[in-house]
């Protein structure tokens, strides 16, 4: 999985494998959360719901990222490790906005 981190108009975003969907808008606007890491971290079974995204556990260490505010935006499957580790990079990016592309 790719993640592009880039300024646009001045603000942080990403863009996941080339496109901008529920995970995107989960890091840019709910990751921040320190609710959403301890869900995240304790793989709880109820799912997560934040201002604007939703995470859900669906199997052993694998998240669903959704969102119900746009059905248009693809929701994304991700392990736990992979979540965990954008969500450091997201926070780090934020203070320090230098573009990067990763991949987890």
């Amino acid at each position: 999985m790719e993640a592009k981190f880039y300024i646009e108009a001045g603000q942080p975003k990403v863009l996941i494998d080339g496109e901008w969907n529920a995970l995107s808008l989960f890091l840019e606007s709910d990751s921040s959360f320190p609710e959403a890491i301890r869900h995240i971290e304790l793989k709880k079974q109820r799912q997560w719901m934040g201002n604007t995204s939703v995470l859900r556990l669906i199997s052993g260490t694998k998240f669903a990222v959704s969102t119900e505010l746009d059905l248009e935006l693809n929701e994304v499957e991700i392990y736990q490790k992979q979540l965990l580790s954008l969500v450091s990079i997201w926070l780090k990016f934020e203070k320090d906005k230098v573009p990067k592309i990763v991949n987890v």
